[in-house]
């Protein structure tokens, strides 16, 4: 019996994962590094950028080890484009309203747009994360790190 293998799925997102960390080293290569005790502008784009480097290239290689075992390679699947749009619109959500009408709208608006990217969730469970989000965040911000963040319009 073989074996199913993701090769062809694992080097592409391997390529993708590593192509971002070097266009973010690429990117933060002028920014003062600093050291882990006294970070510069460029520590941390840095140091995700390596982070996504070294993970996309063992993702890669994970990938192209398993094309060259004799095993039924599984098809790429399609692009779930529900739920790359809905992501995509609670980022411009949350970005559009967090500034004017408050955290609790920015996090709703996100929660509603989660809800909505697949058709699996269930209306109880998008409600309960929304509200121990909103929790989270106020005893967080607010209550720990004593921040002036606007909650409501």
């Amino acid at each position: 019996m073989s074996e199913e293998v993701h090769g062809p799925a694992d080097l592409l997102a391997g390529v993708f994962f590593a192509s971002i960390g070097a266009f973010s080293l690429y990117i933060s290569k002028d920014y003062t590094l600093g050291s882990a005790t006294s970070m510069g502008p460029g520590y941390f784009p840095a140091m995700v950028g390596w982070g996504l480097v070294i993970l996309g290239l063992s993702i890669a290689a994970r990938g192209l080890y398993s094309l060259g075992l004799n095993r039924r390679i599984a098809a790429i699947d399609p692009i779930d484009w529900r739920g790359t749009f809905a992501v995509l619109a609670a980022l411009v959500a949350f970005a559009l309203s967090i500034r004017t009408l408050g955290l609790a709208v920015a996090i709703a608006s996100i929660s509603i747009f989660s809800h909505l990217s697949t058709r699996h969730s269930k209306a109880n469970q998008s409600v309960s994360t929304f509200l121990a989000i909103i929790l989270f965040s106020y005893l967080v911000f607010i209550k720990l790190l004593s921040m002036n963040i606007n909650m409501m319009m």
